[in-house]
């Protein structure tokens, strides 16, 4: 084999176990919450609300009613590390 084969190889290899370590970390991290009371509760306007306030555009918005009757906009975002 020649020097820039072995060198191409052993490169591959080691980028592909750094990826597979960052995806391991990355899925280990655990989603934070933050939830707001919201009469109305519209799905785009607690999303727009999400990502304004925690800057993270990967906000997953969803709106909860409780038994008593209260709205609110429940925000899942990426808690940082």
């Amino acid at each position: 084999m020649k020097n820039t084969v072995k060198l191409s190889l052993i490169g591959f290899v080691m980028l592909t176990v750094l990826l597979l370590g960052e995806t391991v970390i990355a899925q280990k991290r655990k989603p934070c919450y933050s939830q707001e009371p919201d009469k109305t509760c519209e799905v785009n306007r607690c999303k727009a609300n999400c990502v304004k306030k925690h800057k993270k555009i990967l906000a997953f918005t969803s709106c909860i009613k409780e038994n008593n009757g209260n709205m609110y906009c429940r925000c899942q975002y990426p808690c940082p590390p």
